[in-house]
């Protein structure tokens, strides 16, 4: 009775994302889903659209006095994530992914879109995922405690160069964490990262983006510097 409803609440829900529904019923869902975001909820993007779909979504949450949740992103099995969804719904592809976000309790003060000054990631149509991912991972091992990474990616656009580009970043992130959560030597120090996620309005990536989504990869609680 109690104690298992208790161990229900300590695991996250599960909500399975494939692009077929707009950021708002997304948003919706979230917070049904988290009992009004005081429960983790496991994001499962499903491809290109699942993820562009997801991170949007992320990206409005934020709560009444202007936190926002710090998540994961790391690769899922299609398995994984057909066995959380409508019977006969089935995953073609692997790249798939698990947006881990935390309940409201959890959630950080957001960082500010821009600093003065500040080294970026931009995410283009022709980025290199592993070139990318190797970027990430340099540059977040030398973040202070607490210091934040800003990657940008163009939302302007037609819808599949949009997708095409978000999956590009999507693809980059959850490899670089892979590398932090499941080094090949364990041996080695590592630096597991979390993000942020926000729509910021900027020309500044060309006159065809009207808006940008910026993550930053903000370093763990359990970040080791090398």
């Amino acid at each position: 009775g109690v104690q298992q409803q208790q161990q229900q609440q300590q695991r996250p829900a599960v909500l399975v994302i494939d692009g077929g529904r707009t950021t708002d019923t997304v948003v919706a869902n979230l917070a049904d889903a988290s009992n009004g975001h005081t429960r983790a909820v496991d994001l499962l993007a499903v491809g290109q659209p699942g993820a562009l779909a997801a991170l949007r979504a992320a990206a409005e949450l934020r709560s009444d006095n202007g936190q926002v949740p710090a998540f994961t992103l790391d690769h899922v099995e299609a398995k994984d994530v057909e066995s959380h969804a409508r019977e006969g719904f089935r995953v073609r592809g692997n790249h798939n992914y698990r947006l881990a976000v935390p309940s409201r309790a959890a959630w950080q003060t957001a960082p500010p879109s821009s600093r003065p000054g500040e080294e970026k990631l931009l995410v283009g149509t022709q980025t290199e995922v592993q070139k990318l991912a190797k970027a990430m991972a340099a540059r977040v091992r030398v973040l202070p405690e607490g210091g934040a990474l800003p990657i940008e990616v163009a939302l302007g656009g037609g819808e599949d160069r949009k997708r095409h580009r978000i999956a590009r970043m999507a693809m980059a992130i959850a490899r670089a964490y892979g590398w932090q959560v499941r080094p090949n030597d364990p041996t080695l120090p590592s630096r597991p990262f979390h993000l942020t996620a926000a729509i910021v309005e900027g020309p500044e990536l060309g006159p065809q983006a009207t808006d940008a989504a910026a993550s930053g990869a903000t370093s763990g609680g359990e970040a080791t510097p090398s």
